[in-house]
This record gives C-alpha cells, sequence and structure tokens, in this order.
C-alpha cells in the first residue's frame, strides 16, 4: 500500500481559504477592477454603474479561489456583450413621438415608428476595468 505524503498541505489552503493572504489580495482586485468599471460604464441613466458590484473570493479546491465583479442592471449583459451579433439580427423600433398619437385614420393607442434600429457594438468595460486592476496590482498599486 503506497503512502502519500503532504507535508505542507494545511498551510497551502490556509492560504487559499477566507481570510488568507491569497484570499484578501484577490478582494483587492476585485474591489480595484469595481472601481475602474464604475468610472467606466457609460452614464447613460447611472443604473449600470450603481449597479456594479464584486463578490468575495470563494474556495472552488483546494488549490484555487475565484471572484467576481457584475452588474445588478437588467441592461448590463445588452451593453456588455452588445445586440448586434444575436441569431435573427432583432431590430428595435424607435417612436416618433411619446404621447398618444391623434389622427383620425390610426386606429386608438397606436404609435407612429420613425426608424428601426439594428442594435449596438458591444461595450467591454468590465473587461477593460478588470484588465486596468491585474495592471495596477502587478505595478506595486
Amino acid at each position: 500500500m503506497p503512502v502519500i505524503i503532504r507535508p505542507h498541505e494545511s498551510q497551502i489552503t490556509a492560504y487559499i481559504l477566507p481570510g488568507g493572504e491569497v484570499s484578501q489580495e484577490v478582494n483587492h482586485v476585485l474591489k480595484m477592477a469595481k472601481k475602474y468599471a464604475k468610472t467606466m460604464a457609460p452614464k447613460r441613466t447611472g443604473k449600470l454603474a450603481r449597479g456594479i458590484q464584486h463578490a468575495s473570493p470563494a474556495p472552488v479546491s483546494r488549490l484555487r479561489t475565484k471572484g467576481y465583479v457584475t452588474s445588478t442592471a437588467k441592461h448590463s449583459a445588452w451593453v456588455i456583450h452588445g445586440t448586434h451579433r444575436i441569431h435573427g439580427k432583432p431590430r428595435m423600433r424607435v417612436p416618433s413621438h411619446r404621447g398618444p398619437v391623434r389622427g383620425a385614420d390610426l386606429p386608438t393607442g397606436s404609435v407612429v415608428m420613425r426608424k428601426s434600429v439594428a442594435g449596438q457594438r458591444s461595450n467591454r468595460f468590465m473587461q477593460r476595468a478588470l484588465n486596468m486592476a491585474f495592471a495596477t496590482y502587478r505595478a506595486g498599486g
């Protein structure tokens, strides 16, 4: 019967578990990425930037830990990934004005459309924020 010796496994695991040095460093990078993402997020309504949060690092296995930065805004996935490459090419119809339409030949409650918009390009501000956080961390920040 073979004997497996793991001399420092408990010490290595202690670095990775919450409260350990690796966990603290990952949390530091996540906080920097959150700060950068809030400044780089599109500011049309501000909901996207206000919803940016980070999750504390959690151990995945004995030698791995992970954490993430995300936004709770409902439209965040559409901004980050864009809508121009979705299968079927969805088109958004933009009304010509917001109020109710008045006219004898239009049915009640109908809206006149002025144009059709194909979609938006992706805005990878979260990825850029994470890259900046890693670069700052490597530079000693």
